[in-house]
């Protein structure tokens, strides 16, 4: 029988099937380490594999692992003892760990109980970067006593035994508006935190937009900055302006809230000013002409501050 060198192979292995893993590519020679182009439930299986459940230790030229025209999972991983679903431990400082195209539903899909949907150990600049569009992270959780749940946690750690510059943040949010945009009825900010009451029941508790805690349990405390929340307004070198303010609270709506400032702390003063080298406040000298109050609560009794219009 005459031999047929150019039929289509199924498949094309240099190292065959390697016991270290469940299987290995190890030839530079192929396009795509496997191609899995039928439509099929599961593009790849793997349901009892340790160590390693799929190794590619060659070097593609387009892709390790091409699959298209599935139905069901492209990778389906599930009900087994594997030390990780996918272990992307390449050491180059160059490409891309995992690319992933159009989707009409979720790029990335997790569900299920889990410890951890997805943990980046590395030291990298950039863990995840989303460029073309937004992150979605929604939890639904019924029990009474759910312990801590967080959407979103970002945690910065300092390894080592000083620092004496840069900058250490958790979690940054940024609004950048293009140069010569009119900007009009609408709302920018850096970052929003919203808590949404419903039909609910509030009876105590700690409940609040936006929460800043500060944990200075073991710290020696020499001097600095130091604030549960803080507040700058950066690039404004010259001039005079009625429309920014340090902070700024609102409510517009008929019913009548408690106070718009409350506070309840150990302080040496009530408030700490400092003028900045301007004449908005001074040490000296009495204004005159009484022209108005503000009603304030001390240690719950109503007390008021006289105002005046005449400057000293």
């Amino acid at each position: 029988m005459k031999r047929r060198d150019n039929l289509p192979k199924l498949y094309s292995l240099d190292g065959g099937v390697n016991a270290a893993g469940m299987l290995s590519f190890q030839n530079d020679l192929f396009k795509s380490g496997a191609i899995v182009s039928a439509a099929v439930a599961t593009g790849v299986s793997i349901t009892g594999a340790t160590g390693v459940g799929l190794n590619i230790e060659g070097t593609p030229t387009s892709y390790g692992i091409q699959i298209t025209a599935t139905t069901g999972s492209a990778i389906g991983i599930f009900a087994g003892t594997i030390d990780y679903g996918i272990n992307i431990a390449g050491s180059g400082t160059t490409g891309t760990g995992v690319v992933i195209g159009s989707c009409t539903t979720a790029a990335i899909l997790i569900y299920g109980a889990c410890d951890e949907g997805i943990t980046i150990t590395g030291v990298c600049t950039t863990a995840i970067n989303v460029t073309g569009g937004p992150i979605n992270v929604t939890l639904t959780q019924t029990l009474a006593t759910p312990g801590t749940v967080r959407s979103i946690y970002g945690k910065n750690v300092t390894r080592g035994t000083s620092q004496t510059s840069g900058n250490l943040v958790g979690v940054r949010g940024e609004v950048n508006i293009t140069a010569g945009c009119a900007v009009s009825t609408s709302y920018l900010y850096g970052t929003q935190g919203k808590l949404i009451t419903n039909a609910s029941t509030l009876t105590s508790g700690t409940f609040a937009g936006v929460y800043g805690q500060l944990d200075v349990s073991s710290a020696t405390i020499n001097g600095g900055k130091i604030a549960a929340l803080s507040a700058d307004i950066y690039g404004f070198t010259s001039g005079s302006s009625n429309y920014i303010d340090g902070v700024y609270v609102e409510h517009v709506a008929g019913g009548v809230i408690n106070s718009m400032f409350k506070a309840i702390a150990k302080s040496n003063y009530v408030f700490d000013l400092a003028s900045n080298t301007h004449t908005q406040m001074g040490v000296t000298g009495a204004a005159t002409t009484a022209a108005g109050w503000l009603k304030i609560n001390v240690e719950g009794s109503t007390r008021y501050i006289n105002l005046w219009s005449t400057a000293p």
